[in-house]
């Protein structure tokens, strides 16, 4: 697989408008956020050539040290139980099984800290999403991931799709900034090239931290994967239908990542899809 750098740009004025965060009920809440509608291309016409073919793609040169710096403070705030000053929710923060840490999640981050929405480098991030899905992308959502060091369990493989309401088809991009450089030894992400094409995917409920789907056929997901190392202030930028995977952290250090999710509005099905899994 062809992987291509990026061309870093910078936008001109800023616009605020607005976006919506899907929670797990179902349901939207409109929240505000500064974004750039009109920026120089982030991506060559062989990045968006790749990622039309391929449905991933990695980016790098998005963060520079200091836009790290500051997403760092703000995802160790987050991750800190002792924090009270601002709402925050979290998922397994500081939860255990065995006596051993469990991947911890922060949903909708930007909502307890709007700021996230207004650095330069989020700009970049809808540039990106305006690329590959149309200037009609908007912003879906965000979440953290913190996988403790010494995780020996996988993200299984599996199609983000499979989340979503079965009456619709969606067209969305995950960017995935790791704050730390992702490797195959901490996790990084792994991808099936080309699987973005086909369909939603046979998946099983799984009891695990996080959102606990697999789909079916693991061994021949793995034969056919290939990882995706980034490095820290890159990204991988993935389609709501691809297959992917994180492996296990068996390093002594956790891994960070801070995820944002833009989309098209999606489109209702004349013959709606049924996902067992989700009864």
């Amino acid at each position: 697989m062809v992987i291509w750098g990026a061309r870093r740009g910078r936008g001109d004025a800023e616009k605020r408008i607005w976006g919506s965060w899907r929670f797990a009920d179902g349901g939207r809440r409109a929240i505000v956020k500064i974004m750039t509608p009109s920026l120089h291309p982030m991506l060559s016409d062989e990045q968006c050539s790749q990622f039309s073919r391929d449905g991933c793609l990695l980016v790098t040169g998005l963060l520079d040290a200091t836009d790290l710096e500051w997403l760092r403070s703000i995802f160790d705030v987050c991750f800190d139980p002792g924090y009270t000053d601002r709402e925050i929710k979290r998922r397994h923060v500081g939860e255990t099984v065995d006596g051993k840490a469990v991947p911890a999640h922060i949903d909708g981050p930007s909502e307890s800290f709007p700021e996230l929405g207004e650095q330069p480098c989020f700009s970049r991030f809808v540039a990106i999403a305006q690329q590959l899905l149309g200037e009609g992308a908007e912003f879906r959502g965000d979440y953290m991931v913190l996988t403790p060091g010494g995780y020996e369990a996988p993200t299984p493989w599996h199609q983000d799709q499979a989340h979503e309401d079965p009456r619709y088809r969606y067209r969305e991009v995950s960017i995935r900034i790791p704050l730390q450089d992702a490797t195959e030894e901490n996790g990084c992400m792994h991808f099936v090239p080309g699987s973005h094409l086909g369909v939603v995917l046979p998946h099983v409920k799984i009891d695990a931290p996080g959102d606990g789907l697999s789909a079916l056929g693991q061994e021949h997901w793995s034969a056919n994967g290939l990882p995706m190392p980034c490095p820290a202030g890159g990204a991988t930028v993935y389609h709501s239908y691809m297959l992917h995977y994180a492996g296990p952290n068996r390093t002594d250090t956790a891994s960070r990542a801070y995820v944002v999710v833009f989309g098209v509005p999606p489109r209702k099905l004349s013959h709606p899809l049924v996902f067992g899994w989700q009864h």
